[in-house]
């Protein structure tokens, strides 16, 4: 035997001794479970209702089937058998027909068996007693990006067992729906939002919803008053907050301030005698010197204000009318007071339309001549829209204006209720441009006739609530109307 044979022996020898002495050394109980074969899994199964839940009503005297599905740990089939924990209100057939005898509680329970065994349960409340027949849904359903309001449920039977709905949305991605009914519009668009009776009756209610994230191109928007939801209307802090909105237009609206007359003094000429051949009297002289230094001139101005009166805005019960320019600017109370011509330069400076609403149905000629003297110094003569209730101080301004500087102003002649086809002639009638409705006389019918007539069609004013934003949807995205420039209070575009 050679040394290589002979220590491989001794090698393997030290190895059995090794184990040998290892196992002796292990505890009793943990050689013993070493021993044991590993324990099979425990074999159960899960059950899933289909049709009922914890909000299931049946109605006294009903069947129903339950649809179930069951699945079993070790892939066997699984075998469902039913019981009932109360037979006087409802009993239930070993393959899952309920039978709803009275009015009450009761639960379900299903029984899941594999080769014999019982391998699992579901168990579920229903009731017995008066389910949903009818759901009806009422509430604005058109919606600016952003804006939420609840739609109301009225259920039928109002003394239905269980009134709970679920709702649902088909597009969440333009308008998104909680399970309390609360609509919010998210983006561009419309989803079908649906009301269903949770009691598994099958009542329910669809209504479509749409939403839009409005933007500068969807329209002219001119901001009313200026943007006067964040600030005191008409003022220069209102239309400077309108111009950095990013508008394209400004409204106001014009009085006339009280006249008065001023003297003011004038240039007088030397007569110069000492090359003329004229002789000179006593009595040329004494004329001379009799000759008056200052002349007689009317002197007024134009002030901002919606009302004519300004007690409402700023608590000063004045009529604009009837009080002067100078009065307005010495009184520290009407401080915020806005003159047109600092609004038509706010105008200027951020590239905004003035829209000017003459408001001084009385306006006088001076009046007319002045207003469109300033707005033809600030170069906007052309650009600027003159409106106002009334066709015939309008007229005299698009009359003015032609006459003294041959251009044809924008005049726009507003209307709201009443007969709007007797409007649309008139303003057709007396050449003006457009015609300014208000937003709930801006109908299919009117539209066509100022389209069939020539008139630009402007609205207003749409203002921060859930009927404003029904009418702006039909009138903007519809595709129904042909709207010119849209009037808002607050920025409603990004």
């Amino acid at each position: 035997m050679n040394k290589q044979s002979i220590s491989s022996r001794i090698l393997a020898l030290l190895m059995v001794i090794a184990v040998t002495i290892s196992v002796a050394a292990m505890p009793a109980d943990v050689y013993a479970a070493s021993k044991k074969k590993a324990k099979k899994p425990k074999i159960t199964c899960s059950i899933t209702f289909k049709n009922i839940n914890g909000d299931t009503v049946i109605k006294k005297g009903k069947k129903l089937k339950v649809a179930y599905s069951a699945k079993s740990s070790n892939g066997k089939k699984v075998k469902v058998r039913f019981r009932t924990s109360n037979r006087r209100v409802a009993t239930v057939s070993r393959n899952g027909v309920i039978k709803a005898k009275r009015n009450g509680t009761v639960k379900i329970t299903a029984i899941g068996y594999i080769k014999g065994r019982k391998r699992g349960s579901k168990t579920v409340k229903i009731k017995v007693g008066k389910p949903v027949t009818g759901v009806s849904l009422s509430g604005y359903t058109y919606l600016r990006a952003g804006r939420s309001t609840s739609l109301k449920t009225t259920i039928s039977p109002s003394n239905a067992t269980n009134k709970k709905i679920v709702w649902s949305s088909s597009n969440m991605k333009a308008v998104k729906v909680d399970q309390q009914g609360r609509i919010t519009g998210v983006g561009n668009g419309s989803a079908v939002v649906t009301a269903k009776a949770a009691d598994g009756s099958g009542a329910s209610r669809t209504v479509t919803v749409y939403s839009h994230r409005y933007t500068k191109e969807d329209t002219h928007w001119i901001a009313h008053r200026g943007l006067h939801e964040t600030a005191k209307e008409n003022t220069a802090e209102a239309f400077r907050l309108a111009g950095q909105a990013g508008f394209w237009g400004c409204e106001c609206d014009i009085w006339e301030t009280k006249h008065v007359q001023k003297e003011i003094p004038v240039q007088t000429q030397a007569i110069d005698t000492a090359d003329s051949d004229e002789i000179v009297t006593d009595s040329d002289i004494v004329e001379d010197i009799a000759m008056p230094e200052t002349t007689t001139v009317e002197e007024f101005d134009i002030v901002i204000s919606h009302d004519r009166s300004l007690q409402r805005v700023y608590g000063v019960d004045i009529n604009v009318e009837s009080t002067t320019a100078e009065q307005i600017r010495a009184n520290s109370k009407l401080s915020q007071v806005c003159f047109f011509e600092e609004y038509l330069k706010i105008c200027k400076q951020y590239g905004m339309i003035p829209i000017i609403e003459i408001k001084d149905f009385d306006m006088t000629a001076e009046g007319i001549a002045l207003m469109s003297e300033m707005v033809n110094e600030q170069g906007l003569l052309e650009q600027a829209q003159f409106i106002s209730f009334d066709a015939t101080v309008l007229e005299r301004t698009q009359k003015h204006i032609i006459n003294t500087y041959s251009i044809t102003p924008y005049t726009g002649y507003l209307y709201d209720g009443g007969n709007v086809s007797s409007a649309i002639a008139l303003a057709k009638n007396k050449g003006f441009t457009g015609i300014n409705l208000g937003l709930a006389s801006l109908t299919p019918t009117a539209n066509s006739q100022c389209k069939s007539n020539g008139l630009k069609v402007c609205t207003w004013t749409y203002r921060d609530n859930l009927y404003s934003d029904e009418m702006l949807y039909k009138h903007l995205m519809s595709g129904r109307y042909n709207v010119y420039s849209t009037t808002t209070d607050g920025k409603f575009f990004k």
